[in-house]
């Protein structure tokens, strides 16, 4: 990532995760195996898809632009959310 951020004339100070992540979804999840044969919308990031696919899901990128559309549809499903402040 700090190549990437040189290219674009930036410096890379340090990176950190995101903290603690919540899914929600249409089945129940307890445990990124739960994600197991499951077919998941996300955005089109390699790093989500990547995260889907270590869980043994099929991640299927959806562009901002047809979001209202998926959500209309019901086709936006599980979703993710993420917090980086701590849990007390």
């Amino acid at each position: 990532m700090s190549l990437e951020a040189h290219k674009a004339k930036m410096e890379a100070l340090a990176f950190w995760t995101a903290g603690w992540k919540q899914f929600t979804a249409n089945f129940p999840v307890r445990k990124p195996a739960d994600f197991k044969g499951r077919k998941v919308r996300v955005m089109p990031s390699p790093a989500l898809m990547e995260q889907y696919k270590s869980y043994g899901a099929t991640p299927v990128p959806i562009d901002l632009a047809e979001l209202y559309n998926a959500l209309q549809l019901a086709q936006w499903m599980p979703r993710r959310t993420c917090s980086t402040g701590s849990r007390k």
